[in-house]
């Protein structure tokens, strides 16, 4: 389900992001590349959105990840 509630059809790209200024940056994008409908940008540590993500899609739904990481969470992050 989509963050209001509605059933969601497709999840396509999903990028998670800390610092709330680059999740407005890049939701702004997508909606000037009218793509807001195929991605959408979440805040939040990977730790506490991957599991509603694995929600709304299936936990096996994951195609590809890519984990830009800074420090050294990345193990944890990947172990989700």
């Amino acid at each position: 389900r989509s963050e209001c509630g509605r059933p969601r059809r497709h999840l396509g790209v999903v990028s998670l992001e800390v610092n709330p200024v680059h999740v407005c940056i890049a939701r702004h994008f997508l909606d000037l590349a009218r793509l807001a409908g195929l991605a959408e940008v979440k805040a939040g540590q990977a730790k506490d959105i991957l599991p509603r993500v694995g929600e709304e899609a299936g936990l096996h739904a994951c195609a590809f990840s890519f984990m830009d990481h800074r420090g050294t969470i990345f193990h944890q992050d990947f172990a989700l």
